[in-house]
């Protein structure tokens, strides 16, 4: 399933959001924890009344919640997701990333620069490039559009070899 969900991401980002979308939500529904994960960041998760005709109601603390158990279990070795070679291919760094983005930006927890910079950190330390910017240089970093805040097809590529 979390195949599934690298393949889904590289369509998201570049050759169909759509389909990238509903393979997300399929990984999702297959049970990838980082597609379930994903899915209540970009407000995808079936939440009440929520539809892509009206906009997404977003889960940050549901994200935020399932982004910090994957980093856990794989911190703790007990994730497949801390294997960049295996499973997720690298999918750890976009965890790193995302959680980082929630700690810049108060998403689903209160707004914290220094677990930020840590979080990104550990993004660019598993490969994650657009990390390398976020929250590390500065204090202010300016708010991040809807794609960049999301990885590219080359950095899927670069992740998942």
């Amino acid at each position: 399933a979390d195949k599934r969900f690298v393949e889904g991401f590289a369509h998201y980002e570049g050759l169909d959001a759509t389909k990238g979308r509903l393979i997300i939500v399929e990984a999702m529904l297959r049970g990838s924890p980082i597609a379930r994960a994903e899915c209540f960041f970009q407000g995808w998760a079936g939440l009440k009344k929520a539809t892509w005709f009206r906009g997404p109601k977003v889960d940050w603390k549901g994200s935020f919640d399932q982004f910090s158990v994957i980093a856990a279990a794989a911190e703790s070795g007990a994730g497949r997701e801390g294997k960049r070679s295996e499973g997720g291919g690298g999918t750890l760094a976009h965890v790193y990333s995302r959680l980082g983005s929630c700690y810049e930006k108060g998403h689903g927890v209160s707004k914290n620069m220094r677990k930020a910079r840590e979080w990104y950190a550990k993004a660019v330390k598993q490969g994650h490039a657009k990390a390398r910017g976020n929250g590390l240089n500065n204090e202010a970093a300016p708010s991040q559009s809807q794609s960049e805040r999301t990885l590219s097809s080359e950095d899927l590529r670069v992740l998942s070899e």
